[in-house]
This record gives structure tokens, sequence and C-alpha cells, in this order.
């Protein structure tokens, strides 16, 4: 019965994140994905979150080099997702030939 309860919290725990989830305030949220694509952004590529943009922009730069130069991030804050897409009220890209 416990393994049933455990199962049963993890599965609407998930559920809640894939139609609602949400950043705590002051926390930025890293998007990445490994080809620039310049379309919308969907949850499933959040990659962390940081404290700070800086943070958030440095771990995002270090992925586009890792990447072969080729990748794109998203830095955001007061983030949610809906319906699968992230969408952020504050946000900073970065992408290939940005990195220094």
């Amino acid at each position: 019965m416990y393994l049933k309860s455990c199962l049963l919290m993890i599965a609407l725990l998930v559920a809640g994140l894939q139609l609602g989830g949400c950043t705590q305030a002051g926390q930025w949220t890293l998007a990445y994905r490994d080809t620039a694509t310049g379309s919308a952004w969907q949850y499933s590529e959040v990659a962390g979150f940081y404290q700070t943009l800086e943070q958030c922009q440095a771990k995002g730069d270090g992925l586009v080099r890792l990447g072969g130069d080729k990748g794109e991030y998203l830095c955001g804050s007061d983030c949610k997702a809906e319906n699968g897409l992230l969408t952020c009220q504050i946000s900073h890209a970065g992408k290939a030939g940005d990195v220094q």
C-alpha cells in the first residue's frame, strides 16, 4: 500500500510539473538545446536552476562550448510551464558565437 501511495504522489508531481510547473521567485531557470532553432522553448529543455543570472549564463555558455558552439540557451526568471512550453517574465538568450 505504501509503495502505491508513493507512486501516485510521484505521478501527480510529474503531471503538475508538465502542466503548470514554475520556478521560485528570484531563481533563474536555464533551458538549453544543442542546436540553435529559434523556436519556442519547451519545458523539457530545462537544464537547471541558479541563484543569479551570472551563474545561469556561465553554465549556458559552458554548455554551448561543450556542444561544439552550435547550441543556444535561455536564462529566465519567474518561469512557468504551460502546455509543455516554457514562458518567463524576464529572459536573456545566448547562442553559439556569444561565448567569449
